[in-house]
């Protein structure tokens, strides 16, 4: 592995290959625009829901289990009701249409196949979501240190993932490696870009709760597939990401963009 002579150290040759920083600018261009698509006309359906980021505040000293900063009190004016991507849906008639079979005594009959396909959407957005946080917040972590990040304060005491200190929103990740060492977790901030840090948000404010409902109605008597839901802020429709997932998708980005397919372990080393 070296720099590529008189490139400005822009070029790196890597197992025979170049990859170019230009090259990685343009990959990740692509990959904010995707997920930002995939967040705005495909998830939010195309409606302009919007939150004053700046405006929310986050209790970081607050380790009372079922927190976060999106169900802080203090932010749900900012916020607007929990439920508003159900009943925009339920407001707008070829939404209903599409999701809705029939109301029966009050109670809302949903087709579960509009349902599933719209949490498989979601799964998408968390993917590509963990493949850019893998790629663009510092050190590149763990599988185990990314697919397990908790949504809310747990009764066991892990700390919710998703914060905001001072003006970044950013993920607390843990590093497992440590606690050989010290005997406890080390957890340190990775900040996220204005493009992610949206996204996470809105993610988490307007699709969380329906994704819940989704859940809830596809697997009514599933208590396990129902908690992804509730408590990892990562959840790949009925189960949890693992480092292969991770790896293809990364791998289907960079070799499109860069001339060289980069999993996980090779995309540290690059990194690096």
């Amino acid at each position: 592995m070296v720099w590529k002579d008189k490139t400005g150290f822009t070029t790196l040759i890597y197992m025979g290959s170049e990859i170019s920083l230009d090259a990685l600018r343009k990959c990740q261009a692509a990959m904010e625009d995707e997920t930002r698509a995939l967040l705005k006309d495909i998830l939010l359906f195309g409606h302009p829901f919007s939150i004053d980021i700046s405006a929310l505040r986050d209790d970081m000293g607050n380790k009372q289990a079922g927190y976060s900063l999106i169900n802080d009190r203090v932010n749900a004016d900012i916020i607007g009701p929990v439920d508003q991507l159900a009943d925009h849906i339920l407001s707008t008639p070829e939404l209903y249409r599409r999701f809705v079979l029939f109301v029966q005594d009050g109670k809302v009959v949903w087709n579960a196949v509009s349902l599933s396909s719209w949490l498989n959407s979601f799964a998408r957005l968390n993917l590509l979501c963990l493949i850019q946080a893998e790629m663009n917040c510092g050190a590149p972590g763990r599988t185990t240190e990314l697919t397990a990040m908790p949504l809310i304060n747990t009764p066991g005491g892990m700390q919710r993932a998703l914060r905001i200190i001072g003006d970044h929103v950013v993920l607390m990740r843990t590093y497992h490696k440590m606690r050989a060492a010290s005997g406890f977790d080390r957890v340190i901030p990775h900040s996220l870009n204005a493009a992610l840090a949206a996204v996470f948000i809105y993610k988490e404010a307007f699709c969380r709760p329906f994704a819940q409902l989704c859940a809830s109605v596809l697997y009514p008597d599933n208590s396990r597939i129902k908690s992804l839901y509730q408590d990892f802020l990562f959840v790949n429709y009925d189960k949890q990401f693992v480092g292969d997932n991770i790896s293809a998708e990364m791998k289907a980005w960079t070799g499109k963009h860069l001339g060289m397919e980069l999993g996980i372990r090779m995309w540290r080393q690059c990194s690096t």
